[in-house]
């Protein structure tokens, strides 16, 4: 009699023609009427001003920068991309990424255990 074998299905993944790797610091984000979580991901960046005045000099070139027309005290947090998942996609996010940060601790305390090693 032939051996058994599990039934397997493979996915192939391709990249979509705009896809890109974004930096992100951090998420905010709410319940949305449908009781979908709505994830907005940002990256905190310095502001771009609003204007820079610069002094012309001789034959009208662009001389040094005169002044720079920001807003003090203020934060921007661009927002490249955000979600909606339902509550079941939104727990297996959870555990796969739990499960990948286990996989970077262990990393970091093999490293580190070598690193004492050293010493």
């Amino acid at each position: 009699m032939a051996k058994q074998t599990a039934r397997q299905f493979t996915f192939k993944f391709v990249k979509a023609h705009d896809f890109k790797t974004v930096p992100i610091d951090g998420i905010f984000g709410s319940v949305t009427v449908k009781r979908e979580l709505n994830i907005n991901f940002f990256v905190d960046v310095s502001e771009m001003p609003k204007t820079i005045n610069h002094e012309v000099i001789s034959h009208g070139r662009i001389g040094k920068e005169i002044a720079v027309d920001t807003t003090p005290g203020v934060g921007v947090r661009e927002v490249p991309f955000g979600i909606n998942v339902d509550v079941g996609i939104a727990k297996s996010i959870v555990i796969w990424l739990n499960e990948k940060i286990k996989e970077i601790e262990s990393i970091n305390s093999d490293l580190e255990s070598i690193d004492s090693q050293e010493k």
